[in-house]
């Protein structure tokens, strides 16, 4: 995917390249390097943050990212 970050109606110049995969995929990368996957975590608010905050439950509908936790075999 390629595109242009547009932030306070100014366009970046150069269009920002990413690659998207499947989990499959990541793990068999990770993996095929010679990692061994020992943990994954999916951040996500606290309820203390999702209290005090509702915006939280508007804007964190899903996990932004994940978290993987390897080491070299």
């Amino acid at each position: 995917m390629e595109q242009h970050f547009n932030v306070a109606s100014q366009v970046s110049p150069a269009a920002s390249v990413q690659k998207l995969y499947s989990l499959d995929q990541y793990i068999g990368m990770i993996t095929a390097a010679g990692f061994v996957i020992t943990g994954m975590r999916e951040p996500r608010p606290s309820t203390d943050q999702l209290l005090a905050d509702p915006q939280w439950r508007v804007r964190f509908q899903r996990p932004l990212f994940l978290l993987v936790e390897a080491r070299l075999d």
